[in-house]
């Protein structure tokens, strides 16, 4: 009598332990749904509802244009040149070389020639990114996540194609070369926009 009373006891605070136990998970499953909910939420204002704001309407002609501009770019020698300050020849084989060496890939929705037509673009004519994204029907964000991408392909190649020149005076330009040491080079009549401390702006002046 007393055995079955201790079992029935043992039973009964098993059966509460894993009602308990139950409990704690149906709560912690509430809490992961609440979180995963206003991450979606979050995500979907953010990026989807933005995207969706425009109409089918307005998106395909933005592409329509987008296509229209890097096609007219590389058909018309004069255009790509003024506006990429280069030929359309040239420009198609640098899209080739930092894909093959550089390692730049397009994404989903930006083939490689307007990635890297954006990057050229922008350095051709120093604009910011607000100005490029009216040019390529882009959001900022596009545009600088994407200029990056080109900028890192560059660095990628630059030592495949740009070798140091090192230079061995013989004895009678010694003397001249001692006041140039370690100089690879001079720009000679090339001015380059600078942003120099107040402070320093003397020492970088020309003679100009």
């Amino acid at each position: 009598m007393i055995n079955d009373e201790r079992d029935s006891r043992i039973q009964l605070k098993r059966t509460r332990e894993e009602f308990e136990r139950r409990e704690d998970d149906a709560i912690i499953m509430v809490v992961v749904s609440f979180i995963v909910a206003a991450i979606g939420a979050w995500y979907y204002t953010k990026h989807m509802l933005k995207e969706s704001s425009r109409t089918h309407e307005e998106e395909d002609e933005r592409t329509y244009l987008r296509k229209s501009w890097i096609r007219n770019l590389i058909c018309n020698a004069n255009n790509c040149v003024e506006q990429l300050r280069m030929n359309p020849q040239a420009f198609k084989r640098l899209c080739d070389v930092l894909c093959t060496r550089g390692g730049l890939v397009a994404s989903r929705n930006v083939t490689i020639e307007e990635i890297v037509a954006m990057f050229l673009h922008i350095l051709a004519h120093n604009v910011k990114n607000r100005t490029s994204k009216t040019d390529f029907y882009r959001s900022n964000e596009t545009i600088s996540r994407q200029f990056h991408k080109v900028l890192q392909a560059v660095m990628k190649i630059g030592s495949l194609y740009i070798k140091q020149e090192y230079t061995n005076p013989n004895e009678r330009d010694i003397e001249k070369w001692k006041w140039f040491e370690d100089a690879i080079g001079a720009l000679d009549g090339t001015h380059i926009q600078l942003t120099i401390p107040l402070e320093d702006q003397s020492r970088y002046r020309n003679r100009k």
